[in-house]
């Protein structure tokens, strides 16, 4: 009843919510954003919300907002807030469940907003980077958003970010740790986990949305690698990932059965096999 009431009252909540306004108090900020998500779950308010924010034009405040937080991450600044970060990426996904408006973000350049944040290197910030990739992965749907992915140089991105992770997991065992107080079958912190888990989920999205030489592309790579990493070191990486990596070399193989001499010649193929046979499942620990 109150957005039927007060038409500006969606226009004074975007005020408040732009991060380069550095006189708007934390608090206050937060509280507006959190106010707009939970009103966009009301998919008939969604289109104010877009109007309010420009997210139907790349200058707009929604687009501002994407490129100051890339800023500031790469600066790596004390202004991160990552809790602001994950809602505002909740927020766009919410819009973005509403097939017109899907279209009008995508047309303004959402896909190569995300992409920018995830060029992102050596940040601590991982919550970050994660709820980005989870966004994209709910935004690509398509083969017309597939392409737009793969044209804004997406592949390399993903590949590239993949394997920093997964070698910087294993260079750096004495970063981070898992949670002190559950039982969990890792050793990387769980901000890592989330993170590659995110990357890998794409990676299932991308393969699910589109077939034939782009998808070659993407999987006769140095992901296979990176696979093969995660396979090879189950305490390091945890069960959660491993299903993930067996989910991606399952769909391959079923998507494009052509691709099997190339998981065969990295030695994936017989590396699952033996390892179908020797590992330990959790309740035998």
């Amino acid at each position: 009843k109150l957005f039927e009431v007060d038409p500006y009252a969606f226009n004074s909540l975007t005020e408040f919510v732009s991060l380069s306004e550095t006189k708007i108090p934390k608090d206050l900020r937060l509280d507006s954003l959190f106010a707009l998500e939970c009103t966009s779950l009301k998919h008939v308010w969604c289109s104010d919300i877009v109007r309010n924010l420009g997210g139907n034009m790349s200058h707009g405040l929604l687009f501002q907002i994407l490129r100051y937080i890339g800023k500031i991450l790469r600066d790596g600044s004390q202004e991160v807030d990552e809790e602001y970060n994950v809602r505002f990426f909740y927020l766009i996904s919410n819009l973005a469940d509403v097939k017109a408006l899907h279209e009008s973000l995508l047309g303004a350049g959402l896909i190569p907003s995300l992409l920018d944040i995830m060029l992102v290197k050596n940040t601590t910030y991982r919550r970050t980077l994660a709820s980005a990739t989870h966004l994209l992965e709910a935004v690509i749907n398509d083969g017309d958003s597939t392409a737009e992915f793969i044209g804004n140089d997406g592949f390399a991105i993903l590949i590239n970010s993949i394997m920093e992770e997964v070698d910087f997991a294993l260079e750096h065992p004495e970063y981070g740790g898992p949670p002190k107080y559950s039982v969990v079958y890792y050793s990387v912190s769980f901000r890592q986990l989330a993170y590659i888990r995110s990357l890998l989920k794409l990676v299932l999205k991308l393969l699910k949305t589109d077939s034939g030489d782009r998808i070659r592309n993407l999987i006769d790579s140095p992901i296979l690698i990176s696979i093969k990493k995660i396979l090879e070191n189950r305490p390091v990486f945890g069960y959660t990932l491993i299903t993930y990596a067996l989910d991606i070399v399952q769909k391959v193989i079923n998507s494009e059965p052509t691709i099997y001499p190339i998981l065969v010649e990295a030695g994936l193929v017989p590396y699952i096999i033996c390892l179908l046979y020797t590992s330990p499942s959790p309740r035998d620990m």
